[in-house]
């Protein structure tokens, strides 16, 4: 496979290969908690941007979805409907504090884009019988140039990814199946997702420059999802073994390794990836023994987060899942409060 690579994005891989041969310190790191909002006892966390800034949803008793910044949450408004379904959800958010996600637009959900003061309906490929009043939308993520990506319905009952740019929604050309849906974007505009191949299995894969480029599956893999990707082009997701021993696995991608697997905690099992940063850390959950744990990859090694924050904090939470990692390595995550049994959203800042 070539791939043709920016030439700054290529000195860069090279200058982070380089980096990646000295020791590395293999020093836990450490981050002190914050909760982001304390309503509701049941918490989602769904998106984090560069300067801190997060969405999450609340789901006890209904829905309530926030932009939350360390001094207040502001909600996030729903797609205006003649059916009072007044609900958005929230799925990722940019570094000028634009949100994406999905809302109800009356009996289907469309994809969304909130930019403090507008909430805009993305549309849907329409391709159903009544120019797209029965077809869905979802947008999952939405670079700093305000493009942004996901998957609609589409003809014949499948759904397809797109990209949505000034408010022209661009379906992507699939892997020879018939489905696909697209996860992330970076600044480049290179996307990443999973599509479906002739075999019907589902393969990660990277979209740049106009070409579809299918990043296959791992060894013993029968199914791989690409979930993220930085400026840098690495590329990070998961997929399912068909061993006899079956298992999820999380990989990372860049040109130079190709599709290589994250390392293991002793007694992990199955693991995921969520979000990779521009200094190719790496965030997800593991399962091991029952109980599912955040981690971070730091290029080297894993750690789980629930020995990188204090013993006072260890106390009153146990962080099973990190969603997102930002450019000053703060992580989000949700966690149980171990005093209610409810989960929370909690941002975490490194020391």
């Amino acid at each position: 496979m070539n791939l043709s690579f920016p030439a700054s994005a290529r000195l860069a891989l090279v200058a982070a290969a380089l980096a990646a041969l000295s020791p590395a310190s293999q020093a836990l790191p450490t981050y002190s908690v914050r909760v982001v909002t304390l309503e509701g006892s049941a918490q989602l966390a769904e998106g984090l941007n560069n300067h801190g800034v997060v969405a999450v949803q609340v789901t006890t008793q209904g829905s309530a979805n926030y932009r939350c910044s360390k001094a207040e949450c502001t909600p996030i408004p729903s797609l205006p409907n003649d059916r009072q379904q007044l609900y958005a959800y929230p799925a990722a958010i940019n570094d000028q504090g634009t949100v994406v996600g999905s809302s109800s637009a009356g009996s289907v959900e469309h994809a969304m884009l909130w930019d403090g003061q507008v909430v805009h309906d993305l549309g849907t490929f329409a391709e159903d019988d009544c120019g797209g009043c029965k077809s869905y939308s979802e947008a999952w993520a939405i670079n700093s140039k305000g493009d942004v990506v996901g998957s609609s319905d589409a003809a014949n009952y499948t759904f397809q990814a797109f990209v949505w740019h000034s408010g022209t929604m661009t379906k992507l050309p699939g892997l020879g199946g018939p489905s696909s849906n697209a996860f992330d974007i970076n600044d480049a505009g290179d996307v990443v997702g999973f599509a479906h191949a002739p075999s019907g299995l589902a393969h990660a894969f990277l979209y740049r420059d106009g070409q579809m480029h299918d990043l296959g599956l791992l060894r013993n893999g029968i199914s791989s999802a690409a979930r993220g990707i930085n400026n840098l082009g690495q590329v990070v997701g998961d997929g399912d073994t068909g061993s006899l021993r079956p298992r999820r696995v999380a990989f990372i991608y860049d040109q130079q390794g190709g599709m290589r697997e994250l390392p293991l905690l002793k007694g992990w099992r199955d693991m995921d990836a969520s979000a990779i940063n521009d200094d190719g850390w790496v965030v997800g959950s593991a399962i091991a023994a029952g109980h599912q744990s955040g981690y971070v990859f730091d290029g080297q090694t894993t750690f789980d987060l629930n020995f990188a924050i204090s013993e006072k904090d260890r106390k009153h939470w146990r962080i099973y899942h990190a969603t997102d990692i930002n450019a000053k390595g703060q992580i989000l995550v949700e966690a149980q409060d171990k005093k209610d049994g409810g989960t929370r959203v909690l941002l975490l800042t490194p020391h």
